[in-house]
């Protein structure tokens, strides 16, 4: 319920630095941030935006050029292994045609017929046994192995040409292949650029607002010192706190030196302007109901924000926290930050002062929070991290259970249950 209008604001600032993004041209764009405005980085990343949108998509498509060329290579590869293999076969089974050749020819010549059984195997079954003559044999085995001499030399001229082609075509889809890759770590390259400027341009634009803040809770600080009623002052650190909210939004969001300085002087000024005015805060004596409620809602430190929410599964608002840890104390309180204030005893402030009992709570009402008078509940703890002015709410979406310093701004009242 607390400063709903912070979340949506700082909302729309994470959404914004999300969606920046690269150009084709990062040093134009690198050049032209320092001293731009923060409409004019985010109109400029609108247009990254577009862009690195496509360069992602270009990557995508070199990526899958690269795959099938490759493929393509690794087959042509795989056929001319092949080829060479076949053609280191047909290179040895021609010497050793030729070898057998020259052995019979020398075997017909020299011992006659008596060589015919092995020259018949040379001749693979032809049979020699019509040879009538040393000369007649001599020849035809002199034939027929040159026969097969010439038809391996054959074979061999033919694989010589394939491996040519082949080697050729190998070549090309290397080469294409190649092409793919550094298309394909161009568009990666781009990517990576994308990613670097995207970085800076968000830094740029989260500082910008930042800052802004951070002067707007300044501005906040000195009206609320310089405010002439309650109203005003009031209204002043809720404007304070507001700033510091969004500027703490930022920071957690887009961390850097820059926007966490921001955040701390926003801070600082919140809670100058939160400090005037501001009741002295006496501890009072714990209760052993009211000690137990605070002990409750602590056990639910870190339980995100949900509205309507009043369980550690379910997550807790502002008065569903307070319902729930006072239920634990053995108080009954209705779910209505409204409804709470109207049914618990008011606790005065008298002479600038204050007396707080741990699990007392305390009520607030924030512009543009709608018509009822009281909006937001958050309960006393007492000695705490903020020392006696530390208190515990469900602050609003986006954040969890948490311990805070206790805030004037916006403050209707204090009540205890």
């Amino acid at each position: 319920m607390l400063r709903e209008k912070i979340q949506s604001v700082g909302t729309g600032i994470v959404v914004l630095l999300g969606t920046v993004a690269f150009a084709n041209t990062p040093q134009v764009f690198a050049d032209s941030i320092n001293g731009s405005s923060t409409s004019t980085l985010q109109a400029k990343a609108a247009r990254i935006a577009q862009q690195i949108t496509a360069d992602q998509q270009q990557e995508q498509i070199t990526g899958e050029r690269f795959d099938s060329a490759n493929v393509v290579y690794q087959q042509a590869q795989s056929r001319l292994v092949t080829i060479q293999r076949q053609l280191a076969k047909e290179t040895r089974q021609l010497k050793i045609v030729r070898a057998k050749m020259r052995k019979a020819v020398v075997s017909a010549y020299v011992y006659g017929f008596g060589a015919q059984a092995e020259v018949g195997a040379v001749l693979s079954g032809h049979s020699i046994n019509d040879a009538g003559s040393l000369s007649t044999y001599a020849g035809a085995a002199t034939n027929q192995l040159h026969a097969a001499v010439v038809s391996v030399n054959a074979v061999q001229t033919q694989l010589l040409i394939s491996e040519r082609d082949q080697a050729s075509t190998t070549n090309a889809a290397a080469v294409a292949a190649s092409t793919a890759q550094n298309a394909h770590s161009v568009a990666n390259q781009l990517a990576t650029n994308a990613t670097n400027l995207l970085a800076r341009v968000n830094d740029k634009i989260a500082t910008l607002i930042a800052e802004q803040a951070a002067a707007a809770a300044k501005a906040a600080a000195e009206a609320a010192a310089a405010a002439t009623n309650a109203s005003q002052r009031s209204a002043a650190q809720t404007q304070a706190q507001n700033q510091a909210a969004l500027a703490q939004t930022i920071a957690s969001s887009n961390p850097s030196g820059s926007t966490t300085a921001a955040a701390q002087s926003a801070a600082g000024s919140s809670t100058s302007a939160n400090n005037v005015g501001a009741p002295t805060v006496l501890l009072g004596p714990a209760t052993t109901e009211g000690q137990t409620a605070v002990l409750t809602a602590a056990s639910y430190l870190g339980v995100p924000y949900v509205w309507g929410g009043a369980s550690a599964t379910g997550g807790f608002d502002c008065s569903g926290l307070t319902m729930v840890a006072w239920a634990a104390g053995g108080v009954t309180l209705t779910h209505s930050a409204y409804d709470q204030y109207l049914h618990s005893s008011p606790i005065p402030i008298t002479n600038h002062t204050i007396t707080l009992e741990p699990g007392d709570l305390l009520y607030y009402f924030f512009p543009d929070d709608g018509g009822q008078p009281v909006t937001h509940v958050v309960m006393y703890v007492g000695s705490g991290i903020y020392g006696t002015k530390t208190v515990i709410a469900a602050p609003r979406s986006g954040e969890d259970v948490m311990y805070q310093q206790l805030y004037w701004g916006g403050f209707v009242g204090a009540g205890r249950p």
